[in-house]
């Protein structure tokens, strides 16, 4: 049973492999081996921290787990809670975001770094957000820099600030590219940073109306660049998290309905253009989505009652070919892009023509006669 659960991580003791999932309640599982309950409850992160697992909860405890046996500890708590948090990619850093409670009790927003061994690095004072508004935090791949995504208070707009791992020193705050230095407009929860096969862009959502929802990129140095549309409307479908895989080359966009019903999309860039490649609907609330850290098309997906994995991949391009013809077709969500190479050299992401589906595309095949289309419902 894994209600509620929202968080999995992978764990590798070079003996065996498995998943290991954390539901907010503090129940915690290990795939095919043992399940345990936490402390307490508002838990949202586990981490495998070799050679152990780590859990954080919102109420501000930490907790160290064996992998083997699942045994745990509580290393730690903090009196205010946790906003939220997470390791560096090569598990030496831990960041947290915490509140502290001055003498004269104002409340300031701090956000800290420990050790592997849980002794408080750096420590810095954050600018001042709605701390009834989710604050979410990002590590950028190379674990150099780390991003978090506030409400802030004084416009009550949401911004992008990026800190350097060392010092915790200011780098960038996201920025509109036209050179005005205004902030991005209207910017949503999720975040999540590339690595350089995709130029470590910072990757979030922003609503542009009340019909219209963009993936947007933010460089490192907080320049808005580039967005692609999500095709679907902010009125009826939120977007509950963006995950990229270990290249970076598929960006996974989880949406939930109003009837609690999700769609898991998957995008791949090429020549500077968005497709969406693929399309799965769930008449289920998916919990959490996460690819393998270290397998980059493996892919893991968890509902109330269960998880499920998938392998993904797709042929870049997919073409027919006879004597005297040459046709390629491209997938792009309902739309099948179409070319004929033998009467127009016409570069991606350009195409001659396009057929329009009620559903998303998922597979093309074609052989001389006829060409098979297999729709996502």
């Amino acid at each position: 049973d894994f209600k509620n659960s929202i968080d999995i991580c992978h764990v590798d003791d070079g003996i065996q492999e498995s998943a290991v999932i954390l539901a907010e309640d503090g129940s915690l599982f290990s795939q095919d081996a043992w399940k345990q309950k936490l402390c307490s409850n508002g838990w949202f992160r586990v981490t495998f921290v070799d050679p152990q697992i780590v859990c954080l909860s919102r109420r501000g405890a930490i907790v160290s787990v064996q992998p083997e046996s699942g045994e745990w500890d509580l290393v730690g708590e903090f009196e205010n809670g946790i906003l939220d948090g997470g390791w560096s990619p090569d598990a030496e850093v831990l960041a947290l975001i915490t509140i502290t409670e001055s003498e004269s009790g104002s409340k300031n927003c701090i956000l800290l770094t420990m050790s592997a061994e849980f002794d408080v690095l750096e420590e810095v004072l954050l600018e001042p957000f709605d701390i009834n508004a989710q604050v979410t935090l990002g590590w950028r791949p190379d674990g150099t820099l780390l991003a978090v995504n506030s409400l802030e208070i004084s416009d009550n707009t949401r911004r992008i600030r990026s800190y350097h791992r060392e010092s915790l020193a200011l780098n960038s705050v996201g920025r509109s590219e036209d050179g005005s230095g205004r902030s991005v407009p209207n910017l949503q929860l999720p975040l999540a940073w590339a690595c350089g096969g995709c130029s470590n862009l910072i990757a979030s959502v922003q609503c542009k109306s009340k019909r219209t929802q963009h993936v947007v990129f933010f460089e490192p140095n907080g320049l808005r660049h580039r967005e692609y549309s999500l095709r679907s409307s902010p009125q009826s479908t939120f977007v509950k998290s963006l995950c990229w895989n270990a290249q970076s080359d598929i960006l996974a966009v989880l949406m939930e309905e109003e009837n609690g019903s999700s769609q898991l999309q998957l995008w791949h860039r090429s020549n500077y253009q968005w497709y969406l490649k693929y399309e799965w609907q769930y008449a289920h609330t998916v919990r959490c989505v996460e690819f393998h850290s270290e397998q980059p098309y493996r892919l893991f997906v968890a509902f109330a009652k269960e998880m499920r994995e998938y392998l993904c991949c797709w042929d870049v391009s997919t073409y027919h070919v006879t004597e005297d013809s040459f046709t390629a077709f491209a997938i792009d969500g309902h739309t099948l892009n179409i070319t004929p190479f033998h009467k127009a050299l016409i570069p991606p992401p350009m195409y001659a023509s396009r057929i329009s589906f009620d559903h998303c595309v998922r597979i093309i095949s074609s052989n001389r006669d006829a060409s098979v289309v297999y729709l996502s419902n």
